[in-house]
Protein backbone atom coordinates (compact mmCIF):
# COMPACT_ATOMS: atom_id res chain seq x y z
CA UNK A 1 0.00 0.00 0.00
CA UNK A 2 1.22 3.36 -0.74
CA UNK A 3 0.80 7.00 -0.34
CA UNK A 4 -0.70 9.81 -3.15
CA UNK A 5 2.49 10.07 -4.76
CA UNK A 6 2.16 7.00 -6.87
CA UNK A 7 3.70 7.78 -10.44
CA UNK A 8 0.70 8.41 -12.29
CA UNK A 9 0.17 6.92 -16.05
CA UNK A 10 1.05 10.13 -18.54
CA UNK A 11 -1.95 10.41 -20.99
CA UNK A 12 -1.55 7.96 -24.22
CA UNK A 13 0.77 5.52 -22.67
CA UNK A 14 -0.45 1.63 -21.69
CA UNK A 15 -0.13 0.09 -18.24
CA UNK A 16 -1.05 -3.12 -16.55
CA UNK A 17 -3.50 -4.49 -13.57
CA UNK A 18 -3.89 -7.68 -12.26
CA UNK A 19 -6.66 -7.29 -10.36
CA UNK A 20 -9.25 -4.35 -10.59
CA UNK A 21 -9.42 -1.17 -12.58
CA UNK A 22 -12.28 1.25 -11.13
CA UNK A 23 -13.40 4.77 -10.96
CA UNK A 24 -15.67 6.39 -9.33
CA UNK A 25 -16.53 5.93 -5.15
CA UNK A 26 -13.10 3.24 -5.05
CA UNK A 27 -10.73 6.04 -5.85
CA UNK A 28 -12.28 7.98 -2.53
CA UNK A 29 -11.78 5.25 -1.05
CA UNK A 30 -8.16 4.30 -2.30
CA UNK A 31 -7.52 7.80 -0.94
CA UNK A 32 -8.30 7.68 2.35
CA UNK A 33 -7.00 3.87 2.62
CA UNK A 34 -3.58 5.14 1.37
CA UNK A 35 -3.69 8.34 3.54
CA UNK A 36 -0.71 7.85 6.30
CA UNK A 37 -2.94 9.94 9.23
CA UNK A 38 -5.73 7.77 8.85
CA UNK A 39 -3.86 4.73 9.01
CA UNK A 40 -1.69 5.73 12.15
CA UNK A 41 -5.30 7.03 13.77
CA UNK A 42 -6.96 3.74 12.62
CA UNK A 43 -4.74 0.67 12.53
CA UNK A 44 -6.45 -2.34 11.40
CA UNK A 45 -9.33 -0.90 10.76
CA UNK A 46 -8.48 1.69 8.27
CA UNK A 47 -10.17 -0.05 5.74
CA UNK A 48 -13.77 0.13 7.66
CA UNK A 49 -13.13 3.77 8.32
CA UNK A 50 -11.85 4.29 4.85
CA UNK A 51 -15.34 3.01 3.82
CA UNK A 52 -17.04 4.89 5.78
CA UNK A 53 -15.18 8.62 4.57
CA UNK A 54 -15.29 7.49 0.94
CA UNK A 55 -19.48 7.19 1.47
CA UNK A 56 -19.43 10.23 3.28
CA UNK A 57 -18.07 12.24 0.19
CA UNK A 58 -20.34 10.13 -2.25
CA UNK A 59 -20.94 11.96 -5.75
CA UNK A 60 -22.20 9.96 -8.89
CA UNK A 61 -20.24 10.30 -11.89
CA UNK A 62 -21.75 10.67 -15.90
CA UNK A 63 -19.53 8.28 -18.12
CA UNK A 64 -20.19 7.01 -21.39
CA UNK A 65 -19.06 3.39 -21.58
CA UNK A 66 -17.88 1.46 -25.16
CA UNK A 67 -18.01 -2.08 -24.92
CA UNK A 68 -15.90 -4.41 -27.44
CA UNK A 69 -16.70 -8.02 -27.88
CA UNK A 70 -19.52 -8.30 -25.43
CA UNK A 71 -20.35 -11.51 -24.07
CA UNK A 72 -23.65 -12.83 -25.22
CA UNK A 73 -25.19 -16.25 -22.95
CA UNK A 74 -27.88 -18.25 -23.37
CA UNK A 75 -29.81 -19.42 -19.62
CA UNK A 76 -31.29 -21.80 -18.74
CA UNK A 77 -34.96 -22.58 -16.95
CA UNK A 78 -33.46 -21.30 -13.57
CA UNK A 79 -31.84 -18.64 -15.11
CA UNK A 80 -28.10 -19.69 -14.53
CA UNK A 81 -25.88 -18.76 -18.03
CA UNK A 82 -25.02 -22.78 -19.66
CA UNK A 83 -22.02 -22.71 -22.03
CA UNK A 84 -19.73 -20.87 -23.75
CA UNK A 85 -21.21 -16.94 -24.77
CA UNK A 86 -21.14 -15.68 -28.43
CA UNK A 87 -19.19 -12.58 -28.99
CA UNK A 88 -20.67 -9.32 -30.61
CA UNK A 89 -18.77 -8.28 -33.51
CA UNK A 90 -20.17 -4.51 -33.35
CA UNK A 91 -19.78 -1.93 -30.67
CA UNK A 92 -21.92 -1.21 -27.60
CA UNK A 93 -22.43 2.36 -26.23
CA UNK A 94 -24.18 3.57 -23.06
CA UNK A 95 -24.16 6.43 -20.88
CA UNK A 96 -24.95 6.80 -17.66
CA UNK A 97 -24.69 8.23 -14.05
CA UNK A 98 -22.79 5.80 -12.11
CA UNK A 99 -21.76 5.27 -8.34
CA UNK A 100 -18.91 3.27 -9.82
CA UNK A 101 -17.59 1.18 -12.95
CA UNK A 102 -15.32 -1.64 -12.14
CA UNK A 103 -13.38 -4.27 -14.26
CA UNK A 104 -12.05 -7.46 -12.94
CA UNK A 105 -10.62 -10.22 -14.24
CA UNK A 106 -10.00 -12.17 -10.64
CA UNK A 107 -13.21 -12.63 -8.80
CA UNK A 108 -12.05 -11.18 -5.10
CA UNK A 109 -10.93 -7.06 -5.18
CA UNK A 110 -11.62 -4.79 -2.54
CA UNK A 111 -8.53 -6.08 -1.07
CA UNK A 112 -9.10 -6.77 2.83
CA UNK A 113 -13.09 -6.57 2.60
CA UNK A 114 -13.01 -9.81 -0.02
CA UNK A 115 -15.68 -8.53 -2.22
CA UNK A 116 -16.68 -11.76 -4.32
CA UNK A 117 -17.64 -11.49 -8.20
CA UNK A 118 -19.84 -14.87 -9.07
CA UNK A 119 -18.84 -16.26 -12.58
CA UNK A 120 -15.47 -14.76 -13.04
CA UNK A 121 -13.05 -16.72 -14.86
CA UNK A 122 -9.60 -15.86 -15.23
CA UNK A 123 -8.97 -18.07 -18.23
CA UNK A 124 -11.61 -16.78 -20.26
CA UNK A 125 -9.91 -13.92 -21.74
CA UNK A 126 -13.10 -11.80 -20.84
CA UNK A 127 -13.05 -8.45 -18.79
CA UNK A 128 -15.59 -8.47 -15.68
CA UNK A 129 -17.03 -5.29 -15.94
CA UNK A 130 -19.51 -4.11 -12.91
CA UNK A 131 -21.63 -1.04 -13.29
CA UNK A 132 -22.92 0.51 -10.19
CA UNK A 133 -25.97 2.58 -10.71
CA UNK A 134 -26.28 6.14 -9.15
CA UNK A 135 -29.01 6.07 -6.17
CA UNK A 136 -30.02 7.21 -2.59
CA UNK A 137 -26.57 5.87 -0.18
CA UNK A 138 -29.16 3.89 2.13
CA UNK A 139 -30.23 1.90 -1.54
CA UNK A 140 -26.99 1.87 -2.99
CA UNK A 141 -25.36 -0.13 0.17
CA UNK A 142 -28.32 -2.43 0.14
CA UNK A 143 -28.07 -3.40 -3.58
CA UNK A 144 -24.47 -3.20 -3.17
CA UNK A 145 -24.27 -5.88 -0.25
CA UNK A 146 -26.93 -8.20 -1.65
CA UNK A 147 -24.15 -8.47 -4.74
CA UNK A 148 -21.55 -9.75 -3.21
CA UNK A 149 -23.78 -12.55 -1.22
CA UNK A 150 -24.78 -13.82 -4.23
CA UNK A 151 -22.76 -17.11 -5.40
CA UNK A 152 -23.99 -17.52 -8.47
CA UNK A 153 -24.66 -15.45 -11.81
CA UNK A 154 -27.98 -14.91 -12.95
CA UNK A 155 -30.21 -13.59 -15.30
CA UNK A 156 -31.78 -10.23 -15.20
CA UNK A 157 -35.60 -9.15 -15.89
CA UNK A 158 -36.59 -6.56 -18.39
CA UNK A 159 -36.60 -2.67 -16.58
CA UNK A 160 -35.90 0.58 -17.84
CA UNK A 161 -32.01 0.24 -17.81
CA UNK A 162 -32.74 -2.68 -20.93
CA UNK A 163 -35.00 -0.89 -22.72
CA UNK A 164 -32.24 1.67 -23.13
CA UNK A 165 -29.53 -0.52 -24.09
CA UNK A 166 -31.02 -3.83 -25.14
CA UNK A 167 -28.07 -5.43 -26.43
CA UNK A 168 -27.07 -5.64 -22.61
CA UNK A 169 -29.93 -7.40 -21.52
CA UNK A 170 -28.83 -10.44 -23.11
CA UNK A 171 -25.29 -9.76 -21.51
CA UNK A 172 -25.93 -9.16 -18.15
CA UNK A 173 -25.18 -11.49 -15.58
CA UNK A 174 -26.96 -10.46 -11.97
CA UNK A 175 -30.24 -9.58 -11.74
CA UNK A 176 -30.33 -6.70 -9.10
CA UNK A 177 -32.15 -3.84 -10.34
CA UNK A 178 -29.46 -0.61 -10.46
CA UNK A 179 -26.41 -3.24 -10.88
CA UNK A 180 -25.10 -4.99 -13.96
CA UNK A 181 -22.24 -7.21 -14.52
CA UNK A 182 -21.60 -7.75 -18.29
CA UNK A 183 -18.37 -9.13 -20.07
CA UNK A 184 -16.27 -7.83 -23.10
CA UNK A 185 -13.26 -8.06 -24.49
CA UNK A 186 -12.41 -4.63 -24.06
CA UNK A 187 -13.82 -1.36 -22.86
CA UNK A 188 -13.42 2.35 -22.81
CA UNK A 189 -14.80 4.51 -20.49
CA UNK A 190 -14.82 8.22 -20.59
CA UNK A 191 -16.46 10.83 -17.78
CA UNK A 192 -18.59 13.32 -19.04
CA UNK A 193 -17.73 17.18 -18.35
CA UNK A 194 -14.30 16.49 -16.50
CA UNK A 195 -11.64 13.50 -16.01
CA UNK A 196 -12.34 11.37 -13.48
CA UNK A 197 -9.42 9.23 -11.66
CA UNK A 198 -8.95 5.81 -12.25
CA UNK A 199 -7.69 3.20 -10.05
CA UNK A 200 -5.21 0.13 -11.13
CA UNK A 201 -4.88 -2.73 -8.25
CA UNK A 202 -6.15 -0.10 -5.66
CA UNK A 203 -3.59 2.39 -6.74
CA UNK A 204 -4.97 5.92 -8.13
CA UNK A 205 -2.34 5.22 -11.28
CA UNK A 206 -4.64 7.48 -14.30
CA UNK A 207 -7.66 9.56 -15.83
CA UNK A 208 -10.44 9.13 -17.89
CA UNK A 209 -10.55 8.53 -21.10
CA UNK A 210 -8.96 4.77 -20.05
CA UNK A 211 -8.79 2.26 -22.55
CA UNK A 212 -9.09 -1.65 -21.09
CA UNK A 213 -8.65 -5.48 -22.61
CA UNK A 214 -7.17 -8.50 -21.73
CA UNK A 215 -3.06 -8.51 -22.08
CA UNK A 216 -1.94 -10.96 -25.00
CA UNK A 217 1.17 -12.02 -22.72
CA UNK A 218 0.36 -14.61 -19.54
CA UNK A 219 1.58 -13.15 -15.86
CA UNK A 220 4.57 -14.71 -14.44
CA UNK A 221 4.28 -14.84 -10.66
CA UNK A 222 6.92 -15.96 -8.51
CA UNK A 223 5.87 -17.49 -4.67
CA UNK A 224 8.17 -17.49 -2.06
Amino acid sequence: MSDHNTQVIPPGSKSYFAHALTIGLNVKFAKFATDKQLRKKFGNMTYAAAVAKALQSYTPLEVELHFEGLAIYKHDAAGQPVGKPSILDKTITMRRKVAQVTIVNSPVFWGALQATVPGVNLHDRLLDIIVIEDNRLEKLLHKILNFFRRRTAQKAEQEDWYTQFPELLAAERTNIPGIHHVQARDITIYSCGKRAEVTLDGEIRGQTPIHARVADEALNIIVP
